[in-house]
């Protein structure tokens, strides 16, 4: 514990030599004066206010995003970046702090106060809180290429999930615990769109019916093939049959109800 102290003091020594300040107003424990505290993990603790105040200032995350893990994610609120320390793409070193998890994002919306973060599987599913990778909600963002503020999440983030849950000699389950209990990961969002009909009457070349989706994703691409199903005489079961892989992993939380109905023209 002694020679953990002596380094963090030489780190803000040279930090307070290059004038960079690391006091901030808000109590969160990125002074980092904790660290002198006997039991640093429970210091920490102390220092913290209501964790749903913190994740209710933070943007919510998809549940569910595309496996190509693209970014910033498109059409989601609050600029959900790729978080570089644990990114698909890299081969080594990758998720060391959020091991079990594929790929993480960032909220960048401020270059100083609280951002979120949130991990995903391989097939683009949020991890949660009980689940092993899961991400959190953070006192202090990482965003704007700022030393002051990579200080400032250091001591207030990263600093107490080491001492509380990886360092021997101050970690515990007890202590990491209370680290999860102050950094939640926080709750997911999934799409929606309210309730569309497309009923289609009478004519020969309208093969089908009702075709019913009921809170469906935007998939906008997927809306066009079906319309273009429908008005140029193509078979939409079949259309159904063949893409509904593509329907089960793309449209979450939806219900789908087709019902056709072949017309023909009447004969006199």
């Amino acid at each position: 514990m002694k020679s953990i102290s002596f380094a963090l003091f030489g780190l803000f020594t040279v930090l307070y030599i290059n004038g960079l300040p690391v006091n901030v107003k808000n109590n969160d424990g990125s002074d980092c004066l904790y660290i002198f505290d006997a039991n640093p993990c429970q210091a920490w603790y102390k220092q913290q206010g209501n964790s749903t105040t913190l994740v209710n200032g933070t943007p919510t995350p998809p549940c569910q995003i595309s496996k190509t893990f693209t970014s910033p994610l498109p059409n989601v609120a609050g600029n959900w970046i790729t978080d570089e320390t644990c990114n698909p793409k890299q081969i080594i070193g990758k998720c060391l702090f959020h091991p079990g998890a594929y790929g993480c994002y960032r909220s960048c919306v401020g270059t100083t106060g609280p951002s979120g973060q949130a991990c995903y599987d391989e097939n683009g599913k949020f991890i949660e809180q009980s689940q092993p990778g899961a991400g959190s909600v953070d006192a202090e963002t990482i965003c704007g290429n700022s030393p002051t503020q990579d200080v400032k999440h250091f001591c207030a983030d990263v600093l107490p999930y080491i001492l509380c849950c990886e360092f021997p000699g101050t970690s515990s389950s007890d202590n990491c615990n209370k680290y999860n209990q102050a950094r939640p990961v926080g709750t997911c969002q999934a799409g929606w769109a309210p309730i569309f009909f497309c009923i289609v009457l009478e004519l020969p070349w309208f093969n089908y019916l009702i075709f019913s989706f009921m809170q469906l994703l935007p998939q906008l691409s997927m809306l066009i093939d079906i319309l273009d199903l429908i008005f140029y005489n193509h078979d939409l079961r079949n259309y159904l049959q063949i893409n509904i892989s593509f329907i089960r992993r793309h449209i979450m939380n939806t219900t789908v109800i087709a019902t056709g109905v072949q017309v023909h023209p009447t004969q006199n």
